[in-house]
């Protein structure tokens, strides 16, 4: 686009990506179905948790104690369900903050091994931006300085 001179930012630009993007998914639509369709969109939503179970399976191979495909696929879900982004329909996993993960812990609990649940909790994970360790800090930093406002508030300063 730039080697024609034409700006993104143009309202005729913007109409052609819209009328592109509304195009191509009416045809996703036609060959898919509604369901499937449906079922596409939810794919593409835990793609970075797909992302992330694939690295942890590489982990577990290594560890002598591999993934199931089956383990694969309910960790996925776990990690999903475990994201605040994804249970409001948005895409799961934006970068280690959205997740719960005491709930993250309890649904993996029900899909790992008890060692693959050990290196799971141990472990930090190879998440884009903030892990496990790291939002836990940060959330202990954030609970810490909350209090001592609080504090400072009711001691009239």
């Amino acid at each position: 686009m730039q080697a024609q001179n034409l700006d993104f930012s143009d309202p005729a630009i913007s109409q052609l990506y819209r009328q592109a993007d509304t195009d191509y998914t009416a045809a996703q639509k036609a060959l898919l179905g509604e369901q499937g369709f449906a079922q596409l969109q939810d794919y593409n939503r835990t793609l970075p948790v797909r992302e992330l179970t694939a690295n942890l399976a590489g982990m577990f191979a290594v560890t002598g104690d591999p993934l199931t495909p089956e383990q694969s696929e309910r960790l996925v879900q776990a990690l999903a369900n475990g994201s605040a982004g994804y249970l409001k329909g948005q895409q799961a996993l934006q970068g280690g903050l959205d997740l719960d993960w005491a709930e993250v812990d309890r649904l993996a609990a029900a899909v790992l091994a008890p060692a693959q649940l050990e290196i799971f909790q141990t472990t930090e994970l190879p998440i884009g931006g903030e892990g496990r360790f790291w939002v836990q800090v940060n959330k202990t930093i954030n609970e810490a300085r909350n209090a001592e406002k609080q504090a400072h508030k009711l001691s009239g300063g």
